[in-house]
C-alpha cells in the first residue's frame, strides 16, 4: 500500500485526486499535501473538518482540525 506521507512513493499522475476526510488523520499533513500536489494533474477535491478539536475527534485518530486561514495558506 502506498503512503501519501512518503515522498515519491506514488509515481503516477492523476487528472482528478479526491481526498475526503483524510488529511486530519495524518501525522505529517504538510508532506502529504506536497505529495498530493505533485500527483494532481488538474483537479483536487479535498475536504476536512474545521473548528475547534473535540475530545471525541482525538479518540478517532484526528491529529488536528483546521482553521479557514490554515487551509487557505
Amino acid at each position: 500500500m502506498d503512503d501519501i506521507q512518503i515522498p515519491k512513493q506514488i509515481k503516477a499522475k492523476f487528472d482528478l485526486v479526491i481526498f475526503l476526510e483524510v488529511i486530519e488523520h495524518l501525522e505529517n499533513d504538510l508532506k502529504a499535501l506536497e505529495n498530493i500536489s505533485r500527483i494532481t494533474g488538474k483537479y483536487l477535491l479535498l475536504s476536512t473538518v474545521g473548528g475547534r478539536m473535540r475530545e471525541v475527534e482525538r479518540e478517532i485518530g484526528h491529529y488536528r482540525n483546521y482553521q479557514v486561514k490554515q487551509l487557505e495558506d
